[in-house]
């Protein structure tokens, strides 16, 4: 059997399982390439007279220069294709993050009022001359040569418009298509000119300051309780970014404790001594019927009356006996005197122990139908999705079988593709019986859920507490909880 059909089967037995047992109660008692450009802005820019204005564009973001790049020059090649390699290099310079570049439109109607839209802005002073118009700092212009179909040349220099100087000048010498030329050329060229600008690094928020503590505790070795939660460190230890303020800790060794209040100041490091001592609150546990087994958060104890010597805390308790109905719930130790924990056990009559029975299958039948079926729908989704994934495999071998060339090829690419069909169909029957019996769990649990058995009327069992007045013989007070 394979994995796959291993572990559904795994599923429907446990979804087995919980049929049988969940039914039985209720019966009884009754869930690429880069992303298109954006379009450019359609609003005209203002009229520019002959001489510099100010600048036209927004400041960069920060960290970014501001740049404008204008149209290649054309040498062999049609406009058409000059165009489509500078956006091809305004796109690739915009991705690496380290510019905000001037729209086309605004660089295209500063050539057409100065009269460059006809002559062409080839030199490197018209350069500079539009640069200043559209206040950028740095400028890029480059050329497109096509010697011949399968060779092409592309060259491109950043100029700063302050000093007219070349900042860096990169050419590319390119053999095979214009496709290529575009795809990979464009991109590498990008990388090398965008590889020689400075960018100001972006300003790091200072981390919020911070306090250190140095606790002591005498003896050392004791457990921490920090601001009311336990911590992994030990006494003697300096603990590091702490909020400055008020700060509570405890300490626990054994049946030696001790407490203390601190306060944290920034850039500083607080000490903090604490002499541990003998200061367990004594818990005393009774029941009638007597001999009943005591559970502490989940922990058998031993059986009442019996005395524990507990730290201040909240605690979980159970208190168990044959034939009676166990009391249970949750009691929290203090400072100040001792605890006295009484529980009164009520006799189990016939009627609430059949039901205690039918209630235990009850909830597990609930139990095993939530989780068997959740899972049963996972599984179910996972081959689905492998579904997806094979067909579109099956399509790529099915293209590689058309465009074959040898009968060798032809036979290896159709046997792949019959094996990837036939694990296709395989995974398809492995989610749709998924599903099937994913869905029936989760019903079933669903149906149990509003169907528990009722409870027969009985009397509870019940517990108290007391706690005596004990004299001042503590020499720390403790005052947290976990």
């Amino acid at each position: 059997m394979s994995r796959r059909g291993f572990s559904l089967a795994a599923c429907a037995a446990v979804l087995g399982l919980a049929l049988q047992a969940g039914f039985a109660a209720p019966l009884l008692a009754q869930v690429g390439s880069p992303g298109a450009r954006a379009p450019a802005s359609q609003t005209s820019p203002g009229a520019v007279a002959q001489a510099p204005a100010p600048p036209r564009s927004p400041p960069p973001s920060s960290g970014k220069e501001l740049i404008a790049i204008l149209d290649f020059e054309i040498v062999g090649a049609s406009k058409a294709e000059a165009s489509i390699v500078s956006d091809r290099l305004r796109e690739e310079l915009l991705h690496t993050g380290r510019f905000t570049i001037v729209d086309r439109s605004q660089v295209d109607a500063i050539l057409s009022e100065q009269a460059f839209q006809q002559s062409g802005c080839t030199s490197q002073e018209c350069a500079v001359q539009v640069g200043k118009i559209l206040g950028v700092r740095r400028i890029v212009s480059g050329k497109v040569t096509k010697a011949s179909d399968t060779l092409w040349q592309a060259s491109v220099q950043m100029v700063d418009v302050e000093t007219a100087e070349t900042l860096r000048a990169e050419s590319l010498l390119h053999e095979g298509r214009y496709v290529d030329l575009v795809r990979t050329g464009i991109p590498e060229l990008a990388v090398k000119i965008a590889g020689s600008a400075p960018i100001a690094a972006a300003p790091v928020a200072a981390p919020p300051p911070t306090g250190r503590v140095s606790i002591v505790s005498q003896p050392a070795g004791a457990e921490i309780v920090l601001d009311g939660k336990p911590i992994p460190e030990k006494s003697d230890v300096v603990l590091e970014r702490l909020t400055p303020g008020q700060h509570s800790v405890a300490l626990a060794k054994g049946e030696l404790l001790g407490s203390a209040t601190f306060t944290a100041v920034a850039g500083e490091t607080v000490k903090v001594e604490v002499t541990l001592a003998q200061n367990a609150i004594a818990v005393r546990i009774e029941s009638a019927p007597a001999e009943a087994a005591f559970f502490l958060d989940g922990k058998e104890q031993g059986n009442t009356p019996l005395e524990l010597q507990l730290i201040p805390a909240s605690y979980r308790f159970e208190v168990r006996q044959p034939g009676y109905i166990s009391a249970e719930g949750k009691f929290e130790v203090k400072s100040g005197g001792e605890t006295r924990l009484t529980a009164t056990l009520e006799p189990m009559t016939e009627d609430y122990a059949r039901w205690s029975a039918e209630h235990s299958r009850w909830n597990g039948g609930r139990w095993s139908g939530w989780i068997a079926g959740g899972a049963l729908l996972a599984y179910g989704a996972v081959e689905a999705r492998a579904v997806t994934a094979s067909k579109a495999k099956q399509d790529d071998l099915a293209a590689s079988a058309r465009s074959a060339t040898t009968s060798q090829a032809y036979s290896s690419a159709l046997a792949q593709l019959k094996r990837e069909e036939s694990s296709a169909r395989d995974a398809k029957k492995l989610s749709d019986a998924a599903y099937v019996l994913g869905a029936l769990g989760v019903g079933v649990a669903w149906w149990l859920q509003r169907h528990e058995p009722p409870r027969p009327p009985t009397e509870e069992s019940t517990y108290q507490f007391t706690v005596l007045p004990q004299p001042e013989a503590w020499s720390v007070a403790l005052s947290w909880r976990y």
